[in-house]
Order: C-alpha cells, then sequence, then structure tokens
C-alpha cells in the first residue's frame, strides 16, 4: 500500500476520534469554555 492511502486512513481515524470527543462534550450537562469553543466550530446536522 502507498503512503497516500495510508495518511487518508490516518486522517479518517483522526476525525473519527474528534466526532467522539465532540459528541461525549455535547452530552454534558456543564461545558468548560474551551468545550464550548470546540462545539462552536462545528456545524452538526439537527
Amino acid at each position: 500500500m502507498g503512503e497516500l492511502p495510508e495518511q487518508i486512513l490516518a486522517e479518517k481515524e483522526t476525525v473519527e476520534i474528534a466526532l467522539n470527543n465532540l459528541k461525549t462534550a455535547m452530552a454534558r450537562r456543564e461545558k468548560t469554555v474551551i468545550e464550548l469553543a470546540a462545539i462552536a466550530t462545528f456545524r452538526f446536522p439537527a
């Protein structure tokens, strides 16, 4: 396998981790300022 497919898979994993972390933060009743800023940078479908 070439370098590009490996980089794409690594980036996909990073995005999945970020989305899971955001979902966890959104589920918390109280959020830190950092969590609110991170959530604000993403647009989630309704």
